[in-house]
């Protein structure tokens, strides 16, 4: 087995990678959560009722709509600067320790 030594990541790869990753999950959620939308917003709704809070009234189609479109982008932009920043603060740490990696 050959021990390498990750010296370095490239930033803005790694950090597209997880960023589309995060995209395609948050595109997931947001399709789950705008199918349970309504049940969310009359659950609220009930339990506002219940303590004498007036909600105001939610158009389920827009609002999912908006999920839909805004998971993925902040996602995306979450898990991209994220990934930015970790990556470029290992390139500096691995100057002076870097992870040992055996590969076959």
């Amino acid at each position: 087995m050959a021990v390498t030594k990750l010296k370095r990541i490239p930033p803005v790869p790694i950090a597209i990678a997880v960023g589309l990753v995060n995209a395609v999950l948050g595109l997931v959620l947001g399709i789950l959560t705008a199918i349970n939308l309504n049940t969310i917003v009359a659950w609220v709704a009930q339990l506002a009722g219940i303590s004498g809070i007036v909600v105001p009234q939610l158009n389920a189609l827009n609002a999912g709509a908006l999920l839909i479109v805004g998971y993925p982008i902040g996602g995306f932009i979450v898990g991209f600067l994220g990934t930015l920043i970790v990556a470029h603060v290992y390139n500096v740490v691995a100057k002076k320790a870097p992870i040992h990696l055996e590969l076959k």
